[in-house]
């Protein structure tokens, strides 16, 4: 595995349970709002009068009222939500945060999404603050386990497939955030997180009917679409046509970016990484 690191990045949480009966509340809208698309009328900028400074926000009416924003850390200190400025490593302990502060700003938050003060708390996670600024990832999507041999593990490359032919090779497919953690700019990691399930499915079909080579080229052509740009230009938008062949979900310009960089020798190896049915 590898650690990416960004800068300090602060997400705000906010779970509120949505009261049907409250003609406020039920006129509340979903919206999406970015540092980069700020006009006078958005919840960003009314935010930002009161002195609450955020990147980006994003508010979910659905079981509940579910706000996510990523909030500035001088806005935090400033609103009392963090008692003093520390290093990243105990900026957010519990003796630095002032939950009174904390539900505060989160009501706030959520007031300028549409939702009334009258909303109660969620019993679940009703408000959490927590450090997104890190991200941890697989370096490959595979492994090669092949027990009773020496070495055990092989790594999932056509080099690997080679060195376990006769061993009974199993395919180890890591999925979720085993294989990669979410990163919030890039969209929600539950997204990813059932393509990467889907696309170990296919692969240990592909196991059973082409072979080994072939179920580790789809594993790693699949991770190098996942990890192609944000999520919002990955998948092909109508679901009901999905199914575990990575081709019927990830959509077109992201399978010719991939192959185009691939080719091109950008990232990756035509003889690793692309399967058969994509190559030129």
């Amino acid at each position: 595995k590898t650690i990416d690191r960004f800068g300090l990045a602060l997400g705000l949480v906010v779970n509120l349970c949505y009261d049907r009966a409250c003609p406020v509340e039920r006129n509340a809208r979903s919206a999406v709002c970015a540092a980069t698309d700020i006009v006078s009328e958005s919840p960003l900028m009314a935010l930002h009068g009161q002195g609450i400074s955020c990147e980006a926000l994003e508010y979910l009416k659905g079981e509940t009222h579910f706000v996510a924003a990523c909030v500035r850390k001088e806005s935090l200190i400033a609103r009392g939500v963090l008692r003093e400025d520390r290093p990243p490593a105990s900026l957010l302990a519990g003796d630095n945060v002032d939950l009174d502060a904390l539900r505060s700003l989160a009501r706030a938050v959520a007031r300028e999404c549409g939702v009334p003060d009258t909303a109660a708390w969620h019993p679940v996670n009703g408000v959490q603050l927590f450090d997104y600024s890190s991200r941890s990832r697989c370096l490959e999507p595979c492994r090669l386990l092949c027990a009773g041999h020496s070495p055990p593990v092989l790594p999932g490359t056509q080099e690997g497939c080679a060195r376990a032919e006769g061993r009974d090779a199993a395919l180890v497919l890591p999925v979720g955030d085993a294989l990669i953690e979410p990163f919030w700019p890039q969209g929600l990691g539950v997204n990813r997180g059932f393509h990467t399930a889907i696309d170990a499915a296919w692969a240990a079909h592909v196991r059973g009917r082409d072979g080994l080579a072939e179920a580790v080229r789809e594993s790693r052509f699949g991770y190098q679409c996942l990890n192609y740009g944000q999520w919002s230009h990955l998948g092909k938008y109508v679901g009901d046509e999905w199914g575990s062949d990575p081709l019927s979900r990830y959509s077109t310009a992201v399978v010719k970016g991939v192959v185009g960089m691939v080719q091109g020798g950008k990232k990756g190896d035509p003889e690793e990484d692309l399967v058969k049915r994509v190559r030129a």
